[in-house]
């Protein structure tokens, strides 16, 4: 990023406090509800997504910065034009392209694909394996494991998947190479892909950063993308990082 936008400490620590507050209500009680249901009840627990909704949200709000919203083509809501789950895929550059990509569910049950890394952490891996499934990009076997695991899940109940397609987290400004993971999703569950770009967050809230930054951010909603019969992994990882690439150019211009 060539632009350093300036800290914004009041909104920083009204950030941590309000998000702290709204975690030990909120998420308290979910945690509770993912610890003691069985897994075929929690994936699809009315409370434990409403929860999620609620404080992705509330992360949100507590950035107070103004977010452009523009969706193109993504159907009712963004939701893949059939009202159905589709498979969210959204660059990756800062923590709070998280709570930004979760809110678009709108607090219909989901899954999330993360990094093996995450799944240590205490509080945030007890999420990943409840709700969601670790990928672990060093390992074949265990990414492999981890893609198993989830394509399992949806077969039995199919639901929205988040998945940052990436990665990692970059913040050079870049939409840099896909993994391949999102493609074999959609080629085992026939669901479209919907694109998250995401191009500011970065600026706002850096990886590692305590500060919050000072600049607008925008999230771009594209169309759903669906996998063709015939088509190869390759070339719809392709089509689909094109529209990503597309966006950057028109940002960047």
């Amino acid at each position: 990023m060539k632009k350093i936008a300036p800290i914004r400490p009041l909104t920083t620590i009204f950030s941590y406090i309000f998000v702290g507050v709204v975690a030990l209500l909120v998420l308290f009680p979910a945690l509770l509800l993912l610890a003691i249901l069985p897994e075929k009840q929690r994936r699809s627990s009315t409370i434990i997504f409403w929860s999620l909704d609620l404080f992705y949200r509330s992360v949100i709000f507590s950035l107070r910065t103004p977010i452009l919203y523009e969706k193109n083509g993504a159907g009712n809501g963004g939701n893949g034009g059939n009202g159905g789950p589709v498979i969210w895929i959204a660059n990756h550059q800062s923590s709070i392209d998280i709570p930004l990509l979760g809110a678009l569910v709108k607090g219909r049950p989901h899954i999330w694909y993360a990094l093996a890394y995450y799944a240590r952490k205490p509080i945030l891996g007890f999420f990943i394996k409840r709700i969601g499934f670790a990928l672990d990009r060093d390992s074949v076997s265990g990414s492999a494991h981890g893609l198993l695991r989830g394509l399992r899940a949806l077969s039995k109940k199919p639901c929205d998947v988040m998945i940052f397609p990436e990665g990692a987290r970059f913040n050079d400004g870049e939409v840099h190479e896909f993994l391949h993971g999102f493609v074999v999703i959609a080629r085992k569950t026939k669901l479209p892909v919907v694109p998250v770009y995401m191009p500011f967050n970065g600026r706002v809230y850096p990886p590692e950063a305590f500060w919050l930054r000072r600049y607008h951010l925008a999230v771009f909603v594209g169309p759903a993308f669906e996998l063709l019969p015939e088509e190869t992994d390759e070339a719809f990882v392709t089509r689909v990082r094109g529209w990503f690439l597309e966006k950057q150019a028109l940002i960047n211009a």
